[in-house]
């Protein structure tokens, strides 16, 4: 069985080696490698893949990104350059998204009330991704490490992957909080959090508040690259217990708390082979959806999921039968949990 080694970057290993050295179980239905949301030609996510998201690398990350040699790097390290150079959601925490991309991001993507298109998404796809590929997933950020569209724990393996996140958000908050104050910048966001306006002297229309800019940047403005890769010194400093007491009182008990939710996710992993429940009653809801039920139980599901449903004879696999749902634009990602639970899907 993996490691969470392999999830969480390298950068912070010598002091989460205890975290890191946990097993996890391996996500082998939804993987950057092969990417479900490009199963169907007829997806809009065909040439963004998932990451319709700004990657926001903290001052470390991306000081990591910009001392390192690797060959696999240096599209990323380029890329990193250049939005440094445009000033564009820069500032001492790191990289963050601009407010241009904020705004049209919610207009698009947090708006429930438009369809997002395919020309969306790629307007919002992250700078880092080249032709399928993350330019700097040795320093990645929380999101990039921890997203699955589809666990093999179901819903048990999701709690623990957005509980992994927000642990993984909240560390970058603090760490990069921390960091920059100890290089000198003592605008108040190290202290307090301000909010996204806060950390960027950019506007909707890219154009760049010059006094705003200096005021986060103080003594370093002009030689952002050169924090930046402070930074990341500075976090080869930070040891497990200067971790502990950078993240507070309370961080302990939500490490133990993370450390609960992955055993439940190993005692939980979705059998490889299943069978449709033959006695599950299926009735029409709406034109849309119908309701299947069982003696254990009942749940509402798509009408377009129920042949992928039927389709589990116990010969072909999740990994098969999950791929098969999502070419059909069909995912029952959300749904297979309740349909093992009440046994519309069984065990062979």
């Amino acid at each position: 069985m993996p490691t969470l080694e392999n999830k969480i970057p390298a950068s912070y290993h010598h002091f989460l080696s205890d975290l890191v050295k946990s097993e996890v179980p391996e996500e082998k239905v939804a993987t950057c490698n092969n990417c479900v949301m490009t199963l169907s030609p007829k997806s809009t996510n065909i040439d963004t893949k998932c990451c319709v998201y700004h990657a926001e690398l903290p001052n470390y990350l991306l000081g990591g990104l910009l001392q390192d040699g690797r060959e696999s790097l240096q599209e990323g390290k380029k890329r990193a350059k250049e939005i440094i150079a445009s000033k564009l959601g820069v500032s001492p925490y790191g990289i963050r998204r601009p407010s241009w991309y904020r705004a049209f991001e919610k207009t698009t993507k947090q708006n429930k009330e438009h369809q997002m298109t395919q020309s969306d998404k790629e307007t919002l796809r992250c700078p880092f991704y080249d032709k399928g590929n993350c330019t700097t997933w040795a320093y990645r950020e929380h999101c990039c490490s921890t997203h699955f569209c589809f666990s093999v724990g179901g819903d048990t393996g999701q709690k623990f992957w957005k509980s992994l996140d927000k642990y993984m958000a909240q560390t970058e908050k603090k760490l990069a909080r921390y960091i920059a104050k100890e290089l000198g910048c003592t605008h108040p966001f190290v202290d307090k959090w301000q909010g996204a306006s806060a950390l960027r002297a950019d506007d909707e229309s890219r154009g760049v508040d010059e006094a705003k800019y200096q005021g986060l940047w103080e003594s370093w403005n002009g030689t952002e690259e050169e924090f930046y890769l402070a930074s990341h010194e500075k976090l080869k400093e930070i040891t497990p217990q200067k971790y502990m007491e950078i993240m507070g009182d309370n961080w302990q008990n939500r490490t133990e708390e993370l450390q609960d939710l992955l055993a439940n996710f190993n005692s939980s992993i979705i059998p490889d082979y299943l069978v449709w429940n033959k006695e599950t009653k299926i009735e029409k809801a709406d034109d849309n959806k119908v309701t299947l039920t069982t003696s254990t139980g009942k749940c509402e599901i798509g009408m377009r999921k129920l042949p992928i449903l039927q389709a589990f004879d116990g010969q072909k696999s999740l990994l098969q039968m999950s791929h098969l749902a999502f070419k059909a634009q069909a995912s029952i990602a959300k749904d297979i949990s309740t349909l093992i639970e009440i046994q519309v899907l069984q065990s062979v």
